[in-house]
Parts: C-alpha cells; structure tokens; sequence
C-alpha cells in the first residue's frame, strides 16, 4: 500500500524567494537520496503563481534541470485533479504559490481556498526574508495565519547581519523555523 505523497507548499510575501526555496528544497531530497544510495524521490512541482512574470518559466526551468515536471493550476479543480492523477505515484508534491502584500486579503484568501482540496494535507510554510522589521513580521504572520502554518522558512540571510526582530517575533508567536537560507544558487544556499 502506498502512502500519500508529502504535500509541501510555500506561502509569503512577494519577492522573497518562494519559487527558489521550493527548487532547493527538491534539490535537496534529490541529493540527500544519493548520498544515502537511496532511491531518487520521484518529485512534481505545481505552480499557482499566477501574479509574478517568469515565475512559471523559472520553475519549469528548474524542474527541467533536475528532472522534475512542472503543472500549473489556476482554480482549486486544478489542484485536485493534479493531486488525484499523482497522490499515487509520486513521493512529494511541491507548491509554489503568488505573493501577496500581506495587507491584500482578498488575493490571500482566494488562494488559500485554491488549495483547500480534501485529503491533500500539506505542510505549509510561511516563508519572508530575514531582513524584516518585528512590525512589519507580525503582520505578514497575522494575515497568512489562515493557512495554519507552524513552521517558517527565512530566506535572504545573507542580505543582514541582524536577526533578533525575526527571532524574537518568532518566539513570541512560537513558530519555528524549518529552513534558512543565504544566496540564489541551488541546491547550496
């Protein structure tokens, strides 16, 4: 009997690597189960970002180096099909998702009901850039809360030398960070 594959979606801010982060997480799985003499995890990218320019072409363009097809889904039906046609054949389905100012909850709530599809149960991670002010975090954390995210993913580490804000904001909302990540190059940052 096989199991469900691991559902892993991506949520955030415009602008902080989202599309970048969900390539070096494949990335990574892929190379984890070489080092291991595993077998390589069979992997499926879905992309909902329908906002930024690029955005479809960048992932694809990903996926083609490491092997990883790439569908698009724009309505919750999209998803679902998606879902049913690979829920038994492949290891991880990997989401990338638009970018929403935190302070535009309409685009925000549509796409958290483009993926209520029932049993996708994914592990959904808040992602934004490390250099954000304490403010500006807790509201980014209050807007996304919707999607019932426990961990988040901090990119552009690189880009500051100062993390208290994000520490102490995280605390306070006792979310944990899953991922960090420092640069543009996939898999090594």
């Amino acid at each position: 009997i096989r199991k469900l594959p691991h559902v892993i979606v991506l949520i955030g801010p415009t602008g902080v690597g989202k599309t970048t982060t969900i390539s070096k997480i494949a990335a990574n799985l892929i190379l984890e189960a070489k080092r291991k003499n595993a077998t390589i995890p069979s992997i499926r990218f879905i992309t909902i970002d329908r906002t930024r320019v690029g955005a479809e072409e960048q992932l694809r363009k990903f996926g083609e180096l490491m092997g990883i097809p790439v569908d698009k889904a724009e309505t919750t039906e999209d998803v679902k099909q998606i879902f049913e046609q690979y829920k038994n054949s492949v290891d991880y389905i990997l989401i990338d998702t638009s970018g929403y100012s935190p302070y535009d909850y309409e685009n925000i709530g549509k796409m958290r009901a483009l993926l209520d599809v029932p049993g996708l149960r994914p592990d959904v991670y808040l992602t934004f850039s490390a250099e954000k002010k304490a403010r500006d975090l807790e509201k980014i954390i209050l807007n996304y809360e919707s999607f019932n995210f426990d961990s988040v993913i901090i990119t552009k580490c690189d880009e500051t030398t100062c993390y208290g804000n994000v520490l102490s904001v995280l605390a306070e909302k006792n979310k944990s960070i899953a991922y960090i990540t420092d640069g543009q190059k996939v898999p090594r940052d």
